[in-house]
């Protein structure tokens, strides 16, 4: 299956020449660069080019248009949403950034206060808080049948550390 997968996007209100240009490139079959005519907004609405495979010419226009189409299923949809995401955000004044800034130093602020705060519940997540903290383990026991399989499917290296961590265990209890 054929796709475009990277390209330069340009914004066709404020670059309508590269968007254009880009476009053409895109989704017009050219040989070479060479045959798009500038200005290629111009060369996009009025030009026509001659069709291999139907053999015929047709508009600029309407083979973009298919080929767009064919490579890009939500073209439409994205670039109403794009459009929109412009207007929204030339629409947006200054104050309301500073807003956003402001609250969301208002909520780093609060959450290092938390942080801080002498609560005992912390110490455990926090190790560097308090040195002497200690962690309830659970300890858990298994029967040799329920160990044997475990300790035959590893890899040498895998029970070379098991056993050095066994018998240093061991060692540290006697």
């Amino acid at each position: 299956r054929n796709a475009i997968i990277r390209y330069p996007y340009f914004n066709r209100e404020t670059d309508r020449e590269n968007y254009f240009e880009n476009l053409l490139s895109l989704y017009l079959p050219i040989r070479s660069r060479n045959e798009l005519k500038k200005p290629y907004e111009l060369f996009y609405e009025i030009g026509e080019i001659f069709d291999a495979r139907q053999q015929c010419i047709r508009k600029v226009k309407e083979v973009v248009y298919e080929n767009r189409k064919k490579y890009e299923a939500h073209w439409k949809e994205t670039d109403e949403a794009e459009s929109l995401f412009n207007q929204l955000s030339v629409d947006m004044k200054d104050n309301e950034w500073a807003e956003i800034v402001a609250n969301k130093e208002k909520d780093n602020t609060w959450s290092g206060d938390i942080e801080r705060e002498d609560n005992p519940d912390f110490n455990i997540i926090h190790k560097r808080k308090n040195k002497n903290t200690f962690i309830d383990l659970k300890q858990t026991f298994a029967t040799t049948d329920e160990i044997r399989p475990f300790l035959e499917s590893m890899n040498y290296e895998q029970q070379e550390v098991f056993y050095y961590v066994r018998e240093w265990c061991t060692k540290r209890l006697h």
